[in-house]
């Protein structure tokens, strides 16, 4: 419950900013100011989590899906193999071409 009172408090500021505050501000300034906090949240982010990051890679999230993507790729290399030593024919249907429009201009 100590924490309803701030975070009230908080969001309240920000509907006063917001509401009272950047509506007289220019496009120029809102755009360098959220520039500005996106570039010292995104240093406070490395900063936090540096630690995390040293230790973790995209090598140990793919580990776990290595063995599914070796199997797809084999069996895709099977299949094109066979497609292409066994020379299979989709026999799928074929739709007739339209008539051209310019036949009607040459009668």
């Amino acid at each position: 419950m100590e924490l309803y009172i701030p975070s009230l408090l908080i969001l309240f500021a920000a509907l006063v900013v917001i509401a009272g505050l950047l509506p007289k501000l220019s496009p120029f300034f809102i755009a360098t100011a959220a520039l500005i906090l996106l570039v010292y949240t995104g240093y406070t982010h490395d900063v936090m989590f540096s630690d995390e990051y040293t230790h973790s890679t995209w090598n140990s999230v793919s580990a776990s899906a290595t063995p599914l993507m070796l199997t797809v790729t084999i069996l895709f290399m099977i299949g094109w193999l066979l497609n292409l030593f066994t020379g299979y024919k989709d026999n799928f249907f074929t739709v007739p071409q339209a008539p051209s429009t310019t036949a009607f201009y040459r009668r």
